[in-house]
């Protein structure tokens, strides 16, 4: 039933990334772009990874040195904290322009959230989803640090 499950992630996970890819180009071509849109487009972007998060802790991921929950809690903190650096240097005033860059920014992360959901789909033991999650619980994390870094250096 699980494998059932990761199919259905992966469709929906497609059909958000395409209809997050086309919203923005549908809005402007129309002449109805919003900045109250494009923040509603970010807050539903953090919704809907948060949702495969979610749907991750309840999968028998394997240990790898921590036990698998923990890498999807590393990986989503990561997630948030790398979009709330951004965020916060802003709001706070150290730059004037978004930060950007990092080893792991959301295309990248949602390249390999795909990844490990179609590792997940042909491997019922999940091993090398749970490898795919490290990898992006690590690289997440660095990259919030590489942008708070950023920021503190920006504004020196």
């Amino acid at each position: 039933m699980t494998q059932k499950n990761l199919e259905a992630a992966v469709v929906f996970f497609v059909v958000a990334g395409g209809l997050d890819f086309v919203d923005g180009a549908v809005a402007r071509l129309r002449g109805i772009a919003s900045r109250s849109g494009a923040y509603l487009d970010t807050i539903l972007d953090r919704y809907v990874e948060g949702m495969i998060f979610l749907g991750m802790i309840f999968l028998d991921l394997p240990e790898v040195i921590l036990p698998g929950v923990a890498w999807v809690f590393l990986a989503f903190f990561g997630s948030i904290v790398t979009t709330y650096a951004k965020a916060a240097a802003k709001e706070k005033e150290l730059v004037n322009q978004e930060l950007k860059g990092g080893l792991l920014s959301r295309g990248e992360r949602l390249g390999l959230i795909f990844v490990a959901l179609g590792f997940g789909i042909y491997d019922p033991s999940y091993m090398y989803m749970t490898y795919v999650i490290v990898v992006i619980a690590i690289l997440a994390n660095v990259t919030a640090f590489q942008r708070i870094w950023s920021a503190i250096r920006l504004n020196r």
